[in-house]
C-alpha cells in the first residue's frame, strides 16, 4: 500500500482511498505535504491539523466548479464538486464528533456530492428508508431491465467508519455486468447516524429486511434476485442478516470479519500492537453504537460473533480478504468459509503480488470490485458479463 506518512496508519488508510477517489495525486499530495508535520502530534492538534489542510482543497474546488457551473459546463464542475466531496469526507474522518467541524465538513461533503452526481447525470438516485424513528439515506444505481424484467439487485452496507459516498466509484461496474446496486447507510454509518441518530446493532437482520422490503414495494426494482455484500465491520453484518433474512440470495463479505469480540479484546490489551482505522477507536465505536460506558459497549460488542449463525445461511456466500490486513487477521476468513455449510461457497484471499493484499483490499479496491461484481454476476444474473 502507498503509505505517505511513516507514523499514522490512520492517516494512510485515508489518504490511499483519497487518491483514488479524486484521480490524481497532486492536489491530495498538497494536502498531505500541509499535515505532515503534525502526523504524530497530540491527537487533537493532528486531527485539527489534517481537517484544515482537507477543507482547504476542498474549499478551492468547490470555487472553481462554481465558476465551470457558472459558465455552463456543468460536466467540468461535477468532476470538481465530486474532488470536492471527497476531500471535505476525508477532513471530517479524522475530526471528533463531538467537535462541531466535523458535521460542517460532513454537509458540506454532501452537499458538493448530489451536485456533482446531478450535473455528471450518471444515473444515481438519491433515495431514503425509514427505519424506526429516522432515514438509512441510499444511493441507486439501476441496470438496464432484461427482456422487460428488473434487473436482479445487489444491496451494499457498511462498515465501522465507512460512508457510502466513498464507495460509489467501484460500483459502476456491477451495472456493466447487469446488476443494479444500492448503497446503503445503515444504521451507525455515514447519514444514518449523523442526520437521523440510527445507531449501530448487532442484529442487522433488522433493517437489512427493512431494504428489502422497500425493494419489493417498486415495480422497477422488485426482483426475486437480490443480493447483499459488506465491507469491513459489514463483514460481520452482511452475512449476520442473511442467516435470518431468506429473501437474499447471495452474499458476500468484502473483507470477512467472523469474531469482532476477540479483536477488541486484543485492541484493548495491546493498543500499540493495533492498527486502527480512525483516530480513537474506543471513542467512535461508542458513538457508532450509542453507549455510554465502555463497559456498556463491550456488552453489545459480545454478540457481535458469527459462530453459530454463518452455518444457518443457505444462500451462496463469497469471502474476500488480503493476506496483509492488519486491522483484521486472515484467520477471522478461513473461519467464516470453513464453518460455512452451503455447498456454493468461495474464499478468495488478494496477496501481495496480485494487489488488495491490505484491509478490504483499500490497496487496490478495483480489484475487489471486479473479482465481487463477477461473482454475483454469475450467481445473480447466469453469467460474468
Amino acid at each position: 500500500m502507498y503509505e505517505y506518512f511513516d507514523k499514522n496508519y490512520a492517516w494512510n488508510l485515508t489518504a490511499v482511498t483519497l487518491i483514488e477517489e479524486v484521480g490524481t495525486i497532486t492536489q491530495p499530495a498538497e494536502a498531505f505535504e500541509a499535515a505532515a508535520p503534525f502526523q504524530d502530534s497530540d491527537p487533537v492538534e493532528a486531527s485539527v491539523a489534517w481537517h484544515d489542510a482537507m477543507v482547504a482543497m476542498g474549499e478551492n474546488l468547490e470555487r472553481y466548479a462554481e465558476r465551470d457551473l457558472a459558465d455552463g459546463h456543468g460536466l467540468t464542475a461535477s468532476r470538481k464538486f465530486h474532488r470536492a466531496a471527497m476531500f471535505f469526507i476525508r477532513a471530517e474522518r479524522i475530526m471528533s464528533h463531538d467537535d462541531p467541524r466535523q458535521m460542517a465538513a460532513y454537509r458540506r461533503a454532501i452537499a458538493n456530492y448530489r451536485k456533482a452526481r446531478e450535473h455528471a447525470k450518471d444515473g444515481v438516485e438519491f433515495i431514503e428508508i425509514p427505519f424506526e424513528d429516522g432515514m438509512m439515506p441510499g444511493l441507486l444505481v439501476k441496470a438496464e431491465d432484461v427482456q422487460g424484467k428488473p434487473a436482479p439487485i445487489v444491496i451494499h452496507i457498511q462498515g465501522f467508519d465507512s460512508i457510502k459516498e466513498t464507495q460509489f466509484p467501484m460500483f459502476q461496474e456491477y451495472r456493466r455486468r447487469g446488476l443494479s446496486i444500492l448503497i446503503m447507510d445503515q444504521p451507525g454509518a455515514g447519514g444514518a447516524i449523523r442526520l437521523h441518530g440510527l445507531k449501530a446493532r448487532h442484529d442487522s437482520e433488522t433493517y437489512v429486511s427493512k431494504i428489502v422490503d422497500w425493494i419489493k414495494k417498486r415495480p422497477d426494482l422488485a426482483t426475486d434476485r437480490i443480493g447483499l455484500q459488506g465491507i469491513s465491520l459489514g463483514g460481520y453484518f452482511a452475512p449476520r442478516a442473511a442467516a435470518f433474512e431468506p429473501r437474499i440470495r447471495a452474499v458476500a463479505c468484502w473483507g470477512a470479519l467472523f469474531d469482532w469480540p476477540t479483536l477488541w479484546a486484543k485492541r484493548l490489551a495491546n493498543p500499540d500492537d493495533s492498527h486502527p482505522s480512525v483516530t480513537n477507536p474506543l471513542k467512535h465505536a461508542m458513538w457508532t453504537f450509542g453507549t455510554g460506558t465502555q463497559a456498556e459497549l463491550l456488552g453489545v460488542i459480545q454478540k457481535m460473533t458469527l459462530a453459530g449463525v454463518v452455518e444457518r445461511i443457505d444462500c451462496p456466500l463469497l469471502v474476500i480478504h488480503g493476506e496483509n490486513d492488519r486491522q483484521v487477521p486472515v484467520s477471522q476468513a478461513q473461519e467464516t468459509y470453513d464453518r460455512a455449510k452451503m455447498e456454493d461457497k468461495t474464499l478468495k484471499i488478494f496477496t501481495k503480488k496480485e494487489g488488495g493484499a491490505e484491509h478490504c483490499q483499500i490497496d487496490n479496491r478495483a480489484i475487489a470490485a471486479d473479482y465481487v461484481s463477477d461473482w454475483f454476476a454469475s450467481r445473480l444474473v447466469g453469467r460474468p458479463d
